[in-house]
């Protein structure tokens, strides 16, 4: 009885890892069934599955603070200036979320505390470096149709020229302290460090990279910690994560550059510290 438990425990772990390394960044293209409309500049219903909503809940209130991604059933990945020093205790990390303003939608979201927060020991707060955090939580998300993860790139991926995307609930406008209730997308294009750097009249970390927003939305307050990402080359129904959303100037203005931390300078990092923890990614399968 023990060794046919055994074999069975091995087959369920192969299967998990099967799905696991030949599913990252599946995104669904026309989104799934709601209840409720599309509105202009919205993400469909579970578009993106990878995205998450990380809050803070002290005081016995639930505030959203920024994204993060889901890169293992239980790992988000996130920027390390959002948390602000907020304990675990004080951390719920939200998948399949869409629209904050219901709770009646088909495919609802999941909450889960976290375990363990690895903000990177060498990040600056003025400068952007090293601006990554993993979020280890206490158990995993399900697998189910808004709720999956999203693939890492290789190391020093180099990302210019693409036409990319990014996620989050952070304001539409400057200034504006309205929060939108579905979920934003915002087409980018990815461009290199010198033009950059000559938009933002300072040097640029080694360790970021830089996009420039598409139409007239950009990144905003609120956005910090969301996922960049980009369609593979060769497989466009698939994404992996360039950035982490960093910083930026102002909001809201067409061809306003943004800046994220390069995930592909990161992978190391990322790496080391999951491997500390016993946490493998599956391989991808082009």
């Amino acid at each position: 009885m023990t060794l046919l438990w055994v074999l069975l425990l091995g087959l369920l772990i192969s299967c998990d890892a099967g799905e696991s390394a030949t599913g990252c960044g599946k995104y669904n293209q026309n989104g799934l069934e709601s209840k409720i409309g599309l509105i202009p500049g919205g993400a469909r219903p579970g578009e993106f599955p990878w995205m998450m909503a990380v809050l803070d809940r002290r005081d016995g209130l639930t505030r959203y603070i920024g994204g993060g991604s889901l890169i293992a059933a239980n790992v988000v990945l996130t920027a390390a200036h959002i948390l602000n020093g907020i304990g675990e205790d004080d951390l719920l990390v939200r998948a399949g979320e869409w629209n904050v303003s219901t709770t009646e939608e088909i495919y609802g979201h999941v909450d889960l505390g976290v375990k363990k927060v690895i903000s990177h020991l060498k990040f600056n707060n003025y400068s952007g470096q090293y601006d990554i955090a993993l979020l280890i939580l206490k158990a995993h998300f399900p697998v189910q149709a808004n709720i999956r993860t999203v693939c890492l790139p290789s190391q020093n991926t180099s990302f210019v020229g693409r036409h990319c995307l990014f996620n989050g609930w952070g304001p539409m406008e400057a200034d504006s302290k309205d929060y939108p209730n579905v979920l934003k997308k915002i087409d980018v294009n990815m461009i290199d460090k010198t033009a950059c750097q000559r938009k933002f009249g300072r040097n640029v970390s080694p360790y970021l990279i830089c996009a420039e927003s598409l139409n007239r939305r950009a990144s905003c307050k609120g956005d910090g910690g969301s996922p960049l990402v980009c369609p593979l080359p060769n497989d466009p129904s698939r994404f992996e994560q360039a950035g982490i959303v960093t910083y930026g100037i102002g909001c809201g203005t067409f061809r306003t550059p943004g800046v994220y931390t390069d995930v592909s300078r990161m992978s190391d990092w990322i790496n080391y510290h999951l491997h500390r923890w016993n946490i493998q990614l599956g391989q991808r399968k082009l």
